[in-house]
């Protein structure tokens, strides 16, 4: 009942929006870099802010995935040490 009342009210119940496909990034980053014969995206770059954020995440995921590619690595149930990275991706990225 409680699920109706909410639902007649217009409730969202996903509040988090899609995101957008790794390859469409990467596209992105090939434009960028076509433009600016580089893929340093600046923090604060107001074409994208998005594609700036995402590049960001990639190198930090490509850390985590240097980590737990070495043979020292420990297993952590840090969330932010979830890996994502892939040898694909590296490939991609290069």
């Amino acid at each position: 009942e409680r699920i109706q009342d909410l639902d007649a009210l217009g409730f969202k119940w996903a509040i988090r929006v899609s995101r957008t496909p790794w390859d469409q990034r990467l596209e992105e980053l090939s434009k960028f870099k076509e433009e600016y014969g580089h893929c340093n995206v600046p923090s604060t770059f107001p074409k994208n802010q998005p594609l700036a954020y995402w590049v960001f995440k990639q190198r930090g995921q490509y850390r985590v995935y240097l980590k737990q590619s070495s043979p020292n690595y420990r297993y952590s149930s840090d969330p932010k040490q979830v890996c994502h990275m892939t040898p694909e991706r590296i490939k991609a990225l290069n």
